[in-house]
């Protein structure tokens, strides 16, 4: 008997029926007819896939100055990299509204080759990024007639001029200007710079106009000041480093607070903090090993909760200002345990600090 069932659910499996427990039903897999109508392609066109425009002799073709020009709003991508030839910048710009993603591709400039990237007038919202500009006779990147730009993700490198330059009410984030020869950055007012690197360049490393925001920035031995900031600006939260004249320069109405700055300036020039104007706050900030520590030149100035140690001079304040108490700090025994006797002598929470 169990050899008839075994041989009728192997006929009934053959068949397409299951036999189970006396009943059966059919295992269905679909029409096997295509529906009515013709067939329609399912691709997508070229458009749909890459909606951006190359830049290139055909889309973007340039003219007696440019290699390339961007003359209409649109998204453009480079497609590979860019080598600069004489008398010519690598990219014009002369439309708002534009994206331009190097997309990890080199704009290399040769000798007398003027620009990497060239705004040639007034523009607005313009975005570049995700590349690396260097080699160029002027600017690495030339946008101080645009207004309201994103600038991130670049690298600008050995131009003769300044690194990366750009008009008011921007952003410049997570960019590196190094070795150029002037500021690495060169940054018009109302403008945020956030995330950035700037080192070895033959003037400032970043040089802003007024109402900027700077902050997370490191500065390196530039030749002139790591961060010179205008008026009303804040630079919060960066370390400037071995620059020659002064870590941090601000003028007046300036916030500076939480940074650490180290052996800038040399003796009689810059310092660690820097200031030559009036009613700026100063606060929180660690200066070490610089000519001179914190140098306030302006009067009306607010200077609280800093820190200075090892510098050839360590405060230095014309008359005029407000500050804490300056207390030499003595140094303290061995600790190992749950507590110990506070060294700093003062409760004063508005108190500087000299160790």
């Amino acid at each position: 008997m169990k050899f008839l069932l075994d041989r009728h659910s192997l006929i009934a499996s053959t068949l397409g029926l299951v036999v189970l427990a006396g009943s059966t039903s059919l295992l269905l897999a679909g029409p096997l007819s295509p529906p009515a109508g013709s067939v329609t392609p399912s691709y997508k066109t070229l458009s749909e896939v890459e909606p951006r425009i190359a830049i290139n002799a055909t889309s973007t073709p340039g003219d007696a100055d440019s290699l390339f020009k961007i003359s209409q709003p649109g998204s453009y991508y480079l497609t590979g990299n860019i080598v600069g030839v004489l008398g010519k910048n690598g990219i014009e710009i002369d439309a708002n509204n534009v994206t331009i993603d190097l997309n990890g591709f080199h704009l290399k400039g040769v000798v007398g080759a003027p620009r990497g990237v060239w705004v040639t007038s007034p523009i607005e919202r313009l975005t570049i990024a995700n590349g690396t500009v260097s080699g160029w006779a002027f600017s690495g990147i030339e946008a101080t007639s645009a207004e309201r730009c994103m600038l991130h993700d670049l690298i600008a490198s050995s131009n003769g001029s300044h690194g990366i330059s750009v008009g008011s009410n921007s952003r410049v984030e997570r960019c590196v200007s190094e070795d150029n020869g002037q500021h690495g950055f060169d940054i018009y007012q109302d403008t945020s710079v956030v995330d950035c690197t700037a080192s070895l360049n033959a003037a400032d490393g970043i040089n802003s106009g007024g109402a900027c925001r700077i902050v997370q920035c490191s500065t390196n031995r530039n030749v002139h000041n790591g961060i010179k900031a205008g008026g009303g600006s804040t630079v919060r939260d960066c370390i400037a480093a071995s620059n020659v004249e002064a870590g941090i320069y601000v003028s007046s109405f300036c916030v500076v607070e939480q940074n650490n700055c180290y052996s800038n300036g040399t003796p009689g020039i810059g310092g660690g903090i820097l200031v030559s104007g009036s009613h700026n706050r100063v606060r929180e900030n660690a200066c070490n090993a610089n000519s001179i520590g914190v140098s306030v030149q302006g009067i009306g100035n607010l200077i609280t909760r800093n820190s200075c140690a090892s510098n050839t001079l360590n405060w230095s304040f014309a008359a005029g200002n407000a500050f804490g108490p300056i207390v030499a700090v003595p140094l303290g025994p061995a600790v190992s345990g749950n507590s110990a006797t506070a060294s700093l002598n003062t409760t004063d929470s508005n108190a500087n600090f000299t160790h």
